[in-house]
């Protein structure tokens, strides 16, 4: 398998000819730039706190296309009636803190690094944070990032039974009533299968990716509306975007 060195000086990534195994990259630096960058990529950063930075691109990936998907609008107000509400980007920092299974998991991959960086693409409109509550209760969540019509989605978590399962569910049909058509959830689990999930190759996922590319970001808080009606230039086409 061959790795290849990042500068911190110079956020480039493989091209997708050059990729060989799931993780492609060692190296570089997490500045908000190069992660996304990253991202649009196919690379995401995923590494122990004693490790130098290891960039993955999963040969095979974990995805679902919120068009396709079955309409959840009904079960959405089924919870609702039951006091199951859901917030985009309310408390992001406590969030992520949930995420990162911190004071459980021994060395968790979003460590105190990652969590930081995460939190500025947070600040500069990228990462975004989904609540779940019951009765004004947190109950789930999950994390992402958002780049033109694709939602990268990160990591879930639940306080309370089925905490996380309804916080995807929603993440799917709000992404289908946004009209996405592309949700990315890296790594297939049982969990994710179960939900419906698709296993692809790399290939298949870039060719898809770069295609949701052809829209602009809808940045910032995303509960608010000025975030979907004033929109960030975007990269428009091209292996390698530019933008940064």
């Amino acid at each position: 398998m061959s790795l290849w060195v990042l500068e911190e000086n110079d956020w480039w990534f493989p091209f997708r000819n050059e990729m060989d195994g799931d993780v492609v990259a060692v190296g570089g630096d997490l500045k908000w730039q190069r992660v996304i960058k990253g991202f649009e990529r196919s690379c995401f950063p995923l590494y122990k706190s004693s490790e130098e930075i290891k960039w993955w691109s999963p040969e095979k990936r974990a995805v679902f296309y919120p068009h396709l998907y079955p309409n959840q609008s009904k079960l959405m107000e089924k919870l609702a009636s039951k006091g199951i509400s859901f917030v985009w980007d309310d408390h992001f920092d406590e969030v992520i803190q949930h995420c990162s299974r911190s004071g459980i998991a021994s060395d968790p991959w979003l460590h105190a690094d990652m969590i930081a960086m995460y939190q500025e693409l947070h600040r500069q409109g990228f990462a975004h944070s989904l609540s779940v509550y019951r009765d004004n209760e947190l109950i789930g969540g999950l994390i992402g990032v958002g780049l033109g019509r694709v939602f990268f989605g990160l990591s879930m978590f639940h306080l309370k039974s089925n905490g996380s399962k309804w916080a995807l569910l929603f993440l799917i049909q709000f992404l289908k009533e946004k009209k996405w058509k592309f949700l990315d959830a890296q790594v297939m689990t049982d969990f994710l299968k179960k939900m419906g999930a698709e296993e692809i190759d790399r290939e298949l996922f870039l060719d898809k990716m770069r295609k949701m590319y052809a829209f602009r970001t809808p940045r910032g808080k995303w509960s608010e509306t000025e975030s979907w009606t004033s929109k960030d230039a975007f990269p428009k086409i091209g292996e390698l975007p530019t933008s940064y």
